[in-house]
């Protein structure tokens, strides 16, 4: 079954944990793309093009050659995009993957959302966890 299929049958699902509770914590988009550039500033200091390069030559499936990143990499390692380029070309695939994940728990109708400054202030899991709505039985 595609993952995509549950999307059609949210309200009907009878889940095997009835008192789950979904949360989404959210955050503003100019602070989820600062996050996200950081991130990917770290993956570069990390080794990122390091590891891009002992993957090149292997066998790789087309998901894993295409992963945000290594893709990235391996177009520097061919020498097709500088690696500024590529970083660059890593923050927006990053930003594009985060946004259609929030499109995709947007329509969720199980997701409960919090702010996340009002959550971070507020002693997040105890905050988080208040604004559950109960589950009814």
């Amino acid at each position: 079954r595609r993952f995509s299929d549950w999307r059609r049958c949210w309200d009907s699902y009878d889940s095997v944990y009835p008192n789950l509770q979904v949360i989404g914590v959210a955050v503003a988009r100019d602070v989820l793309w600062q996050r996200i550039e950081a991130r990917v500033d770290a993956m570069f200091a990390h080794g990122l093009l390091d590891e891009a390069a002992a993957l090149r030559g292997r066998r790789l499936s087309r998901t894993a050659a295409a992963a945000i990143g290594y893709a990235e990499m391996g177009a520097h390692l061919a020498g097709v995009l500088t690696l500024e380029q590529a970083r660059e070309r890593t923050i927006v695939r990053t930003r594009r993957y985060g946004a259609r994940q929030q499109r995709w728990f947007d329509r969720d109708p199980r997701v409960r959302w919090t702010d996340a400054d009002t959550a971070a202030t507020q002693a997040c899991p105890e905050h988080v966890a208040a604004r559950a709505a109960p589950v009814e039985p």
